[in-house]
């Protein structure tokens, strides 16, 4: 079926920022001098507070104005008082006073708001989402700069996929007003608030939202989570499928989402494969081991795959944690030394040939697809809809 997002025009497609760029700090040094700074957002080009407490000082006004430059509020309207202003995650070490946990990633914000007139369709509670402050124990180099495409994507999918350009038939958070300086790394993500039920309930009603789900702790979600999983599949699987039929259409979401060189690259390297043969043939298989070894092949490989000594250390870290802090909770056959050691042996002689396993998966063309990399559990959210099922959305 075909969904009310459209692709851009050419007018609106040259407007957004794509996602290669020189902008971002590439050492600690520079980092550190930039990290601090105010700047302009690369979607709507006016400054944005990167803090609470810059969030609180600008105020209604400024919030006023980003809304009024996304277009998600009306000219006519305002924001006008912030009723309530709740900081969640500012020390990722420690849950709240409820016990809960509100992830690594950054900091967030739950802010209740009234408007001059009446607000319509919009929400007046926001959900708000920012970097930690850079304290040089903390992971914010790692997410900022290592990791820096994990803020760009969330902030060029609410702005895409967040009711700007008409709703995509998988369900997103709508979006206020998100922005990003890849030059300091500072970012600002204003969604709409999901009103999460009460920590605890299991029982919920048709119309009603379940707790958010912890990350790793199944066994706490009703029914060990079975109908949280179908649930998040088969939104997945509209977004998989909206895509496929997207890219029939545009490339827009590559240009997006992808180094354009390195899509060129792989639409080359699919050719090579789907005029070999149809899918999971044998002749596809021999066009695989035939171009392998190709220098294209091989730096195209380097760049998009992880190395057998990334994958060993996985490896010898999940040994570890399996011999020395699991081995009592773990069934007895699984743990017995003759196993583990097989398992460990075999497992480290295919981690010299990770890349070619990574390759050959990336190669096949019918996989392709936008994904949410992070698909766990705890990246959405969900609630019983009418007929009873439980029905999700994707967040993070």
């Amino acid at each position: 079926a075909e969904s009310l997002w459209k692709p851009l025009t050419d007018e609106e497609f040259r407007r957004l920022p794509l996602r290669v760029s020189d902008r971002l700090p590439r050492t600690m040094k520079k980092f550190k001098e930039v990290v601090n700074e105010m700047d302009t957002g690369e979607y709507y080009g006016i400054e944005f507070p990167f803090t609470p407490q810059q969030l609180r000082d600008m105020g209604p006004a400024w919030l006023t104005k980003a809304m009024h430059t996304a277009g998600t509020l009306p000219p006519n309207n305002a924001v006008t008082k912030f009723v309530s202003f709740d900081v969640k995650a500012e020390d990722v070490t420690q849950k709240d006073d409820s016990g809960e946990s509100w992830g690594g990633a950054g900091l967030k914000i739950l802010l209740k708001v009234e408007y001059r007139e009446s607000s319509g369709d919009l929400a007046d509670r926001m959900f708000i989402k920012m970097p930690h402050a850079f304290t040089g124990k903390n992971e914010r180099y790692k997410n900022s700069v290592t990791s820096y495409t994990m803020d760009w994507n969330e902030v060029t999918f609410y702005n895409v996929f967040g009711g700007r350009y008409g709703v995509p038939p998988f369900r997103a958070p709508r979006m206020y007003f998100c922005d990003m300086s890849r030059r300091t790394t500072n970012f600002i993500q204003i969604i709409e608030f999901i009103p999460y039920g009460a920590r605890g309930t299991k029982a919920v009603k048709p119309g009603e939202y379940f707790p958010a789900p912890d990350k790793y702790r199944d066994w706490d979600l009703p029914g060990q989570g079975v109908e949280h999983y179908f649930a998040q599949a088969r939104e997945l699987a509209k977004f998989f499928g909206w895509h496929k039929l997207t890219r029939e259409k545009t490339d827009q979401v590559e240009q997006l989402f992808m180094d354009m060189d390195a899509y060129g690259q792989l639409k080359y390297l699919w050719s090579t494969i789907e005029n070999a043969g149809p899918y999971a043939s044998p002749q596809r298989d021999h066009a695989f081991a035939q171009s392998i070894g190709h220098p294209l092949m091989q730096e195209w490989i380097g760049r998009s795959t992880m190395s057998p000594q990334q994958t060993t250390g996985f490896l010898e870290m999940a040994e570890e944690i399996v011999t020395e802090w699991m081995r009592h909770v773990m069934p007895k056959d699984l743990v017995s030394d003759g196993f583990l050691d097989k398992m460990v042996e075999d497992t480290k002689e295919m981690c010299k040939y990770t890349r070619e396993i990574q390759a050959y998966g990336l190669m096949i063309p019918e996989y392709f697809a936008l994904v949410h990399i992070n698909a766990q559990v705890d990246n959405a959210w969900y609630f019983r809809g009418a007929d009873g099922q439980v029905q999700a959305g994707l967040v993070d």
